[in-house]
């Protein structure tokens, strides 16, 4: 993989990102106020547990 390749995908994810600001506004102002009500532990758990999925389903998809 080379570093254009790693950066294409972070601009993808910021642009996906981007589109859900942009089309559901009040439901992430939803998931926000829920945020901030939860456990900093249990955010971060999500946070690893999210984090190792998509890295395990673009390790897949790269491998082919």
């Amino acid at each position: 993989m080379t570093f254009a390749a790693l950066f294409a995908g972070i601009a993808v994810a910021l642009a996906l990102e981007g589109l859900l600001y942009a089309t559901f506004p009040g439901l992430l102002q939803q998931a926000a106020r829920h945020l901030t009500a939860m456990d900093p532990a249990q955010i971060r758990t999500y946070g690893v547990v999210l984090a190792s999925v998509c890295v395990g389903v673009a390790w897949l998809l790269v491998r082919g």
